[in-house]
């Protein structure tokens, strides 16, 4: 077929397409009338869009005639697919999924031991292969609409800036240039928030805080239904204290979070009873399960360090639940406990009374899931301030290379961009690693 044919071809698909749309479900005979195109060309193009699952076939609901009655075509709504990286210390994860919360394709990708940090560039290309994989199992008839990667650093929301690796462009990188959608970045702990609101806890609640420490510590808050960013650095609690006099953080200060209630930290502190214990999760598990009294009171500990850290949160915010992050690899019962046993120390009775502290239920996935629903425009975000942020100093542990986004411009057409453009600001407010 030549080039003013397959226009021609393409035209016509095109009508059958709109008059089915607009008048159907028709029979092909229907079709044939309507469209003013020949019998082969109808019946050709039918079976090409049944074929690609844009047309099925259904049986007429009444046929009062003789004979086989003729089966009508009708179309099929469009699916819109998003894309959904999760990039950590632990894990790259890759998965396309709808807005109903359906996934049709997924990655994951293990870091190895000696993995460096998650945005350094020969990690962002392991995760560029894992993000190749995923598209090409979700197969070429699946048209991503919009694609959304969380990163473990605040995000300024004016410029889309990663803070803690400003100068590089993790689109780019990932190769997701070539997606032809938009690509936004943004904070893992406010899309861990953003999946349970979208597809797990949330859904019962319009006003929560959303807890994690794996891999790093992170809060984050839904309020009205909406992720609230502040100015990129909206609950990054790592680094608040919580022991006073305790470990050297790399930020510079003594006893923050992170030194006490994150992934790392209780690996360290397995690591001082048997170093073969060392970034293995499942030693974790199983000396709970044993009711190993010291792993029982690392756990408790690292909950109560986290329950103190967000006590003024809940305190001033006053939100119907906390939502605590369960992805199976830290066990979550004595977390939940720690938590409350510092809420109801710090926090007034009044404000803990009836005062639910519950598990997410998106598990591993809610990260990857909050980024699919943001960028479908499930659940909208809004920013206090869209003025540049200043970034950070490096952390000495951390990558020397620096990452850039594109934010989503308040003039684009996605829903993302206009939902932080037109919510108010006291919708939501979810946290950084």
């Amino acid at each position: 077929m030549g080039r003013g044919g397959a226009v021609l071809r393409q035209l016509n698909r095109e009508k059958v397409l709109r008059v089915l749309a607009e008048q159907g479900p028709l029979s092909r005979s229907d079709l044939l009338e309507r469209t003013s195109l020949s019998r082969t060309t109808v019946w050709s193009i039918a079976a090409e869009l049944l074929d690609e699952g844009r047309l099925r076939e259904r049986p007429p609901a009444v046929h009062g005639g003789r004979g086989r009655p003729p089966w009508l075509l009708q179309v099929v709504a469009p699916h819109r697919y998003a894309l959904g990286i999760e990039l950590s210390s632990e894990v790259t994860r890759a998965l396309v999924a709808t807005p109903d919360g359906t996934v049709v394709s997924e990655v994951v990708d293990e870091a190895p031991p000696d993995a460096g940090e998650p945005l350094d560039e020969s990690a962002l290309r392991r995760a560029a292969a894992v993000t190749a994989r995923c598209l090409e199992r979700a197969g070429p008839s699946v048209e991503i609409c919009a694609a959304v990667v969380a990163v473990p650093s605040p995000v300024s929301p004016g410029s889309g800036t990663v803070l803690r690796a400003p100068h590089v462009d993790v689109p780019h990188l990932l190769g997701l240039d070539r997606l032809g959608c938009e690509v936004v970045v943004r904070n893992d702990a406010d899309l861990a928030a953003v999946g349970e609101a979208a597809f797990g806890a949330g859904r019962t609640w319009r006003n929560f805080v959303h807890l994690s420490l794996d891999p790093g510590p992170g809060a984050g808050l839904v309020l009205d239904g909406a992720l609230y960013r502040g100015r990129g650095f909206a609950g990054d609690i790592g680094h608040v204290r919580v022991v006073d006099g305790g470990p050297v953080c790399w930020c510079g200060n003594r006893g923050c979070l992170s030194t006490v209630a994150s992934a790392d930290a209780l690996r360290r502190g397995l690591w001082t009873r048997d170093p073969r214990t060392e970034r293995e999760a499942a030693v974790l598990q199983r000396l709970y399960r044993d009711d190993d009294h010291g792993t029982r009171g690392l756990l408790l500990d690292a909950g109560r360090a986290l329950g103190r850290a967000v006590s003024s949160t809940v305190a001033v915010l006053d939100p119907e639940a906390v939502i605590v992050a369960d992805r199976g690899r830290i066990p979550l019962a004595p977390i939940r406990e720690g938590i409350e046993e510092s809420l109801a120390r710090f926090v007034s009775p009044a404000s803990r009374r009836g005062l639910p502290v519950v598990p997410g239920t998106c598990r591993e996935r809610d990260i990857a899931l909050g980024a699919v629903a943001l960028g479908l425009g499930l659940v909208p975000e809004v920013a206090a301030d869209r003025r540049e942020t200043p970034a950070p100093p490096p952390s000495p542990l951390g990558s020397t290379s620096r990452s850039t986004a594109q934010p989503a411009s308040p003039n684009s057409g996605s829903s993302t961009a206009r939902a932080a453009a037109t919510s108010q600001p006291r919708a939501a407010t979810q946290a950084s690693s």
